[in-house]
């Protein structure tokens, strides 16, 4: 049996405890729910780059071709 540790998890709860997005994803929870609101924290992580906790798996991931602009958008909230 594989087991992980919670708190190596993207996780609904870890959303809400980041200082910056929880505020956001509170303020819009009727809109950010389920897995909208993962992806929101995944692209909030990603964007983080390499001062994320999650970066090494991030990293791993495929690239979603993304284009500059595309990305700036998602620095707004930093």
């Amino acid at each position: 049996m594989l087991s992980i540790p919670i708190k190596l998890l993207m996780t609904p709860e870890g959303a809400y405890k980041e200082d910056k997005l929880g505020q956001i994803l509170l303020e819009n929870k009727r809109l950010l729910q389920g897995d909208v609101m993962l992806a929101v924290y995944v692209m909030y992580e990603f964007n983080k780059g390499k001062d994320s906790f999650y970066w090494p798996f991030l990293n791993m991931l495929p690239k979603p071709g993304w284009s500059d602009v595309q990305l700036q958008k998602f620095e707004v909230i930093e």
